[in-house]
C-alpha cells in the first residue's frame, strides 16, 4: 500500500508547520465554510457505494473488500452526531486506521493479476470506492496534523514567561549589588581595583569614553545606568563568572546580563583598540628597552599564540579542535618589553599553528611583503657589526630577515645555546603578558560558554583592557599616550618565499656569533 500522503495535505502540513496559531485559526475558518457544502460528503457517498455493492452478484472470492466497505460504514454510522474530524483528533485517528484497513485488502485483492471480464466492471466499482477512502483518509490526515500543531502551540502557551519582570527582579533598585555594595566599595581604592581590576580613576575615565555607545533612553522602565553595565561586564571578565551568578548578583534578566557584556565589549575595542593596541613607528625605543631590560639588542617585540578554550560550536566538526585536546580559537599577540601589546590577530581556528596563523595574519603578511617601516640598521651594541631591526619568537615561527627563532634540535654547541638562552629570556616577555592577562581576566583561565564571534568580542575587551590599565597605572589621570603609531599596513597576499628563510638563517648566524663575542 502507498502510504504517501496526497499533495494537497502534504503541502498544507508543511504550511502549518512555517507559520502560526493565527494561521491555524484562518485555515480552520476556511475549511468549515467549506464543509458547509461539503459535509459529510464521504461518509454519504460511502453509504451509498456499500448499498450498490449489495446489489451486485459478488463472488464469495470477491466479496472481503465488500465486507470490509460495509463494516466500515458501519463504524462510521454509528458515531455520535457532535463527533467530526474538526473537533475530535481520536476520530479523525480512527478514520485514518480504518480507511488503511480496508485499503490494504483492496491492494491485496487485486495484487496477483490484472482483472479481466466481469471482475474489470467490479474492479472500476472498487476503484471508486478506494478513491473515496483515500480522500477521507487525507483530510482526516489533515485535520489531526491541526489537532497536533494546536497541541504543541498549547504547551508552548503555557510556557510562555507569567511576568514581564520578575518579582525577584524588581527590587533590584533597593537589594540590587549595584545599588547597596558598589557605593561602599569606591570608599576603599584598593578593594574596588580587586574587584574591578582597575583603579577609581581608571573606571570613571574608561566609563566616559564609551557611555555614549552603552547608554540607553529611558522608555517605560528605567535603564540599567551605563556605569552599572560596564561594572556587569569588568566583573565577568574578571572572574569568568557565569551569566545566572551575575544575574542573581545584580537583580538583572540572564537576557539582559549577556546582551550588556555583548554590548560593553565591543564598544570596549572600538573605542579603545586604536588609541592603546597599534603597530608604533619609533620601534628604535622599544628595540632600547628590550636592550636595557632583557641584554636582546635591535628586538622589536615578541609574538607567540595562545589558545583561548571554548565551547564546541554547533556543527564545527574539528576546525576549532586544538592539539591540546580541547576546542578553542587563537589570540597571537606580539608585546613589548613592558608586557603591553603592540598586535594582536584574535580568532582564528584552534585547529591551526601559530605558523599558519602568523603568515595569514595582517602583521604577517606585511613582513613577508616587507611593508614594515622598520628603523634604519644600526651596529650592534660595541661591536662594528651593522644589524637590522626584527621581532623573535619560538621555534613554531617562519624564520626570516626580520623574525628571529631559535635553533632546534639536542646537544647543541656553546654558541647556540648561548643564543637559544638569551633569546628565551627576552622571548619570556610575551609570555608573562599572557600570563599577566589570564590572571588579572580570569576568564581566560575557563571554557568560555558562548558562541565563537561573542568569546572573539570577550577576548578583544581583554586584551583592550590589558593595553589600557597597563599604560595608565602610573598616572592620576587616564589619558590617552600620546604615541604616534604606523600607517595602516596593507599587504597582499603572496605565498612565503623561501629566499627569506635562507637570509634569516645567515641573520641569526651572525646574531649568534655576536652574542658569543659579548659572553667572552
Amino acid at each position: 500500500m502507498n502510504k504517501k500522503k496526497s499533495s494537497g495535505s502534504f503541502c498544507f502540513g508543511i504550511y502549518l508547520k512555517k507559520n502560526s496559531e493565527k494561521s491555524i485559526r484562518i485555515l480552520k475558518k476556511m475549511w468549515s465554510v467549506y464543509k458547509i457544502h461539503e459535509k459529510d460528503i464521504y461518509f454519504n457517498e460511502i453509504e451509498y457505494l456499500v448499498s450498490d455493492l449489495e446489489e451486485e452478484n459478488v463472488q464469495p472470492s470477491n466479496s472481503e473488500f465488500r465486507e470490509a466497505m460495509r463494516s466500515f460504514q458501519g463504524q462510521l454510522s454509528e458515531r455520535e452526531s457532535n463527533m467530526t474530524l474538526e473537533n475530535n483528533p481520536e476520530f479523525c485517528e480512527f478514520v485514518i486506521c480504518g480507511t488503511k484497513k480496508v485499503l490494504k485488502i483492496f491492494h491485496e485483492h487485486f495484487a496477483a493479476e490484472y482483472p479481466s471480464g466481469r471482475d474489470f466492471v467490479l474492479y472500476q466499482r472498487y476503484c471508486k470506492g478506494a478513491d473515496l477512502l483515500k480522500k477521507l483518509m487525507s483530510d482526516a490526515q489533515f485535520h489531526l496534523e491541526l489537532h497536533e500543531r494546536e497541541a504543541v502551540l498549547a504547551e508552548l502557551g503555557s510556557r510562555r514567561r507569567r511576568y514581564h519582570v520578575h518579582p525577584i527582579l524588581q527590587d533590584r533598585d533597593e537589594f540590587g549589588f549595584w545599588n547597596r555594595f558598589v557605593p561602599e566599595l569606591k570608599k576603599y581604592p584598593q578593594k574596588f581595583k580587586l574587584f574591578t581590576r582597575m583603579s577609581i580613576k581608571q573606571f570613571d575615565f574608561l566609563s566616559k569614553k564609551i557611555r555614549s555607545r552603552i547608554a540607553k533612553s529611558e522608555s517605560h522602565r528605567v535603564p540599567i545606568p551605563p556605569d552599572a553595565r560596564l561594572m556587569i561586564t569588568l566583573r565577568y571578565l574578571a572572574t569568568g563568572d557565569s551569566f545566572p551568578t551575575l544575574s542573581n548578583e545584580y537583580l538583572t534578566g540572564i537576557s539582559t546580563i549577556s546582551g550588556i557584556v555583548n554590548e560593553v565589549c565591543e564598544a570596549i575595542w572600538e573605542v579603545f583598540a586604536p588609541k592603546y593596541i597599534f603597530w608604533p613607528k619609533d620601534l628604535d625605543n622599544i628595540a632600547e628597552k628590550f636592550e636595557v631590560l632583557h641584554k636582546f639588542p635591535h628586538c622589536c617585540g615578541a609574538v607567540d599564540g595562545k589558545h583561548v578554550r571554548i565551547q564546541k560550536p554547533s556543527q564545527s566538526g574539528g576546525v576549532y579542535y586544538n592539539f591540546k585536546g580541547y576546542h578553542s580559537i587563537v589570540l597571537l599577540g606580539i608585546c613589548d618589553a613592558e608586557c603591553n601589546f603592540i598586535f594582536v590577530s584574535i580568532g582564528s581556528y584552534g585547529s591551526q599553528s601559530d605558523s599558519s596563523v602568523f603568515n595569514y595574519s595582517e602583521i604577517g603578511r606585511a613582513i613577508n611583503n616587507k611593508e614594515i617601516c622598520w628603523p634604519t640598521p644600526k651596529n650592534l651594541p660595541n661591536s662594528t657589526i651593522p644589524y637590522n631591526y626584527f621581532i623573535i619568537g619560538d621555534e613554531a615561527f617562519p624564520l626570516s630577515e626580520n623574525l628571529l627563532r631559535p635553533y632546534s634540535g639536542q646537544n647543541l654547541p656553546v654558541d647556540k645555546e648561548n643564543f637559544n638562552k638569551r633569546l628565551s629570556i627576552a622571548r619570556n616577555t610575551i609570555e608573562r603578558t599572557f600570563g599577566i592577562l589570564s590572571n588579572r581576566f580570569r576568564i581566560l583561565r575557563g571554557e568560555i560558554r558562548t558562541l565563537p564571534k561573542h568569546a572573539e568580542s570577550f577576548v578583544k575587551a581583554c586584551v583592550t583592557l590589558h593595553n589600557y590599565i597597563q599604560k595608565t597605572s602610573d598616572i592620576n589621570t587616564p589619558q590617552v599616550r600620546q604615541c604616534e603609531a604606523q600607517d595602516e599596513m596593507v599587504s597582499n597576499p603572496a605565498s612565503y618565499r623561501g629566499r627569506q628563510a635562507t637570509i634569516g638563517i645567515e641573520k641569526r648566524n651572525i646574531y649568534k656569533d655576536y652574542l658569543y663575542s659579548q659572553l667572552n
